[in-house]
């Protein structure tokens, strides 16, 4: 038996625009190849609302279908379990497409997959090779501080260059630049390196401000030494975020999923199962019902 979703069903009188009737009723289905089933079953249980003939409505989740998912390098075993377990777990089968600047934790997935004894073609992995250097963002870490510094950050700590003893290889001295604007390159792309921007706000309302004011909003934090907790929770609410976690906090059963150029849709939690589901509404005239 799979998870199961909540289905409304109510009456209301036809061709009358209004809300659902009070006196609708809600019934648990599961949730899988015969969920449609149910809908349907579901339209011979409505009641007539105040006298009238009524029309009953059931909503459901159709079969699941073929996903294609493509994860990124970064935290590369995590993007792949938040999009592969909902999809296999609605039924779906799975054509996946992992970064190949990261493609290991992949094939050590599918390993375990099969020696779980996942069915033979319920996923596919396909990893490719691309020709050239792909633009994975604006610039690397280091370049990114070089515009900071020439934009008028202050430099607080680390730099530009390897950390001291390192001599070749990808990395970055942790770094820490101040008196940083909202408008800096800085401040508006993520830099995907340990570097750490500092910006001046006047009061909460403009911290606010400055925190929202982002294409992004993947996820925001809220941290303080003993924290007012109401306060907190008040300034959570005000941020432009799909996550925010108030000193630390973390679930991982929570949705994750951003606004605005983070994306659409949600990862983890039981909204995943719904990214991979098409809702459908069903509605007709109870049973004993002429149309």
């Amino acid at each position: 038996m799979g998870p199961r979703i909540r289905c409304s069903i109510a009456t209301r009188v036809p061709r009358v625009e209004g809300g659902a009737d009070p006196g609708g009723r809600e019934a648990d289905h599961d949730r899988g190849p015969a969920h449609p089933e149910h809908s349907l079953a579901l339209l011979g249980e409505g009641t007539p609302a105040d006298g009238v003939e009524g029309v009953v409505r059931a909503v459901g989740e159709e079969l699941p279908h073929p996903s294609t998912l493509i994860t990124p390098w970064n935290w590369p075993l995590n993007q792949i379990m938040c999009k592969v377990a909902p999809a296999l777990a609605t039924g779906c089968t799975v054509v996946l497409k992992p970064s190949e600047l990261a493609p290991f934790s992949a094939h050590l997935f599918a390993e375990v997959l099969d020696a779980a004894g996942l069915p033979a073609g319920s996923s596919t992995w396909c990893t490719a090779t691309v020709q050239g250097r792909a633009a994975r963002s604006r610039g690397t870490p280091g370049s990114m501080v070089a515009a900071g510094l020439a934009e008028g950050a202050a430099l607080v700590t680390g730099g530009l260059g390897r950390p001291d003893g390192l001599t070749r290889g990808h990395y970055v001295r942790p770094t820490v630049l101040a008196e940083v604007t909202p408008g800096m390159t800085i401040a508006r792309d993520e830099v995907f390196g340990p570097v750490l921007v500092v910006l001046a706000h006047t009061d909460l309302d403009d911290a606010v401000r400055i925190a929202s004011d982002t294409d992004y909003g993947l996820a925001a934090y809220v941290s303080g030494r003993d924290l007012d907790l109401d306060l907190a929770r008040r300034l959570a609410g005000r941020l432009a975020a799909g996550q925010v976690s108030i000193n630390g906090a973390y679930d991982l059963a929570a949705p994750f999923g951003g606004y605005r150029r983070s994306g659409n849709g949600r990862e983890c939690g039981e909204p995943a199962f719904h990214e991979f589901l098409e809702t459908k509404a069903v509605m007709g005239y109870g049973s004993g019902r002429a149309a």
